[in-house]
């Protein structure tokens, strides 16, 4: 037992030493250097800060899609709503060409030899590859949300609710 609290608190440490918040980037492909606040959402995060043109949030969102012949519009533009403010549209939005991998699902085969033996094989069987773009969107906001808000995030008819999470006090 404590060697699994010597492994934990190892980790713990690492992860406040060195890891800081995760790296998101812009629809221009820069990060998001000193974001005021993150929340992770299924596939992404989403990241508030300010800069010359005000304050920004920054979605970037893996996104499944039906294959690799996908056109650049076929996945549905997000929609965005922190805390109890209206419900935005991106400004900006970028779309990667689809990255796909093969999928091989197995299925265990049963048959019955002679007799009351019976064996079973696990058989790769071929299917279609499992596709995602990398989605970006950038949303012009005209206050700074609290840290209590919860970000909706709405794309097609998939609808996700996080968190923000504070991370540099910039006001």
């Amino acid at each position: 037992m404590p060697v699994l609290r010597l492994a934990w608190g190892a980790l713990l440490a690492l992860i406040v030493a060195g890891c800081g918040p995760p790296t998101i980037y812009d629809v221009d492909g820069r990060p998001v250097k000193e974001p005021a606040y993150i929340a992770r959402v299924d596939g992404g995060l989403v990241a508030v800060d300010s800069g010359p043109a005000g304050i920004r949030a920054v979605l970037e969102l893996q996104v499944p899609t039906a294959g690799s012949l996908i056109s650049q519009w076929d996945v549905d533009m997000p929609v965005l709503r922190l805390g109890s403010g209206r419900l935005l549209s991106p400004v900006r939005v970028q779309q990667s060409a689809p990255h796909c991998w093969p999928s091989i699902p197995q299925q265990l085969r049963c048959g019955q030899e002679q007799g009351e033996t019976k064996y079973c094989v696990r058989v790769a069987e071929a299917a279609q590859p499992d596709c995602q773009c990398t989605l970006r969107a950038e949303f012009v906001l005209l206050h700074w949300p609290q840290p209590s808000d919860l970000v909706l995030l709405g794309i097609g008819d998939s609808l996700a609710v996080a968190q923000l999470a504070v991370v540099e006090s910039r006001r």
